[in-house]
């Protein structure tokens, strides 16, 4: 059993070169997955960067062998990704664009491979390299602009997807890029979502708080060792939207910060974390 979606945009550049179906597109990128210089582990992906009729697209094939009973009623991470890809765009949220994803089963509904196509950012940096090399510390003008940029771009697009009730779930550094903008100064960063075949959408009271503190806790994992404690706290008040006025707000942003910073401790014991109460944050009492 197979399953083929393309993308209405790009459905007429994959007729053009001949690829309307599963086999031909793997037939198309089995030379790529085969000449890849490690296979990966069972049920994660071999992902090649490549071009099809001049446009840069990144090409991320699931190989199950045995096929699997772990998605025998359920979608694909590549599935999840293109889904989730589009509910980006419908947010606003940079990411690639998605081109195409497939599903292949045995005739009993195991998976047995996935892949998903998608449109490749030019000269993205992962975040974690572009702060290494291009912003390492705020005590400079331009290297702060830079951070704080980011910051900013990062806290809203958070807001913006908790907003529509999406959870990341995978939101770590790595699954950050970064550009420059094309209509801004080149020292003006942008950040683009990437990776998300874990994200969902949840509307359960208990789960979506759960989940909120799950993605911000995420995030400052590294932050926690990259950004200093104003920045952090600059974050999360972009995040919120407000800056807290009265007593009772400064008890919610200072109970947020612990919930964070205890979530980190416990779900990565070896994560830089500062006390036993478990905040890390400036003080929150001014």
């Amino acid at each position: 059993m197979q399953q083929l979606v393309m993308h209405p945009d790009h459905e007429s550049l994959f007729r053009a070169l001949g690829l309307s179906s599963c086999s031909q597109i793997s037939a198309h990128f089995a030379p790529l997955i085969a000449a890849a210089p490690k296979r990966p582990p069972r049920g994660q992906a071999s992902v090649v960067a490549t071009t099809l009729a001049d446009t840069p697209v990144y090409y991320k094939q699931y190989d199950f062998r045995p096929a699997s009973w772990r998605y025998f009623i359920r979608g694909s991470k590549a599935r999840i990704e293109y889904r989730n890809n589009i509910a980006f765009e419908q947010m606003k949220i940079p990411s690639p664009s998605p081109m195409a994803y497939a599903e292949i089963r045995n005739p009993i509904g195991c998976l047995r491979r996935a892949f998903i196509i998608t449109r490749s950012i030019p000269d993205a940096v992962p975040l974690p390299e572009y702060i290494k090399n291009f912003a390492p510390s705020p005590t400079t003008a331009e290297h702060r602009r830079r951070r704080n940029a980011i910051i900013a771009q990062l806290a809203r697009a958070l807001r913006t997807a908790h907003g529509h009730n999406f959870y990341h779930n995978d939101l770590h550094w790595r699954n950050i890029l970064i550009t420059h903008a094309e209509d801004a100064p080149e020292d003006s960063p942008k950040v683009w979502w990437i990776d998300c075949p874990r994200g969902r959408h949840d509307r359960s009271l208990f789960l979506r708080t759960h989940r909120m503190v799950k993605d911000l806790a995420t995030l400052d994992r590294t932050a926690s060792a990259r950004c200093t404690r104003t920045e952090r706290l600059r974050f999360l008040l972009i995040y919120l939207g407000t800056r807290p006025r009265s007593a009772a707000e400064r008890n919610a942003l200072r109970t947020l910060a612990r919930r964070i910073v205890r979530y980190r401790h416990r779900r990565w014991r070896k994560a830089r974390w500062v006390n036993a109460r478990g905040v890390d944050y400036p003080n929150l009492n001014t």
